[in-house]
């Protein structure tokens, strides 16, 4: 046996010292047409994500280049790490003709 292994059967109760880089909460889908997106703070897809005038998917990535440009909806978001940015987005189309069915009833 190594001396890790028997250290810790002769001290099951440790005092070590663990410092984990977490974020305090939980995303949880809110819509079905939603989606989540990450990129870091301050790149080109985050820019376009938190542009105050017309939210969008400004990005180059093989991935959303067919998306390129489209209006989105940023329902939440949270900091992950240092840079790191997880955001629940809808398109903008689907969050509008889910609120025109519900002033239909």
């Amino acid at each position: 046996m190594g001396l890790l292994y028997s250290n810790y059967e002769a001290n099951p109760i440790t005092n070590n010292n663990i410092s984990v880089n977490a974020v305090s909460g939980t995303l949880s889908k809110t819509f079905r047409k939603s989606y989540f997106i990450t990129c870091e703070f301050g790149s080109t897809l985050a820019k376009g994500i938190f542009n105050k005038e017309k939210p969008n998917l400004a990005y180059k990535d093989s991935y959303y280049v067919q998306h390129k440009g489209t209006e989105i909806v940023v329902l939440q978001t949270m900091l992950c790490g240092e840079n790191r940015i997880l955001a629940e987005v809808i398109n903008k189309t689907d969050y509008d003709e889910m609120f025109e069915k519900l002033g239909d009833k």
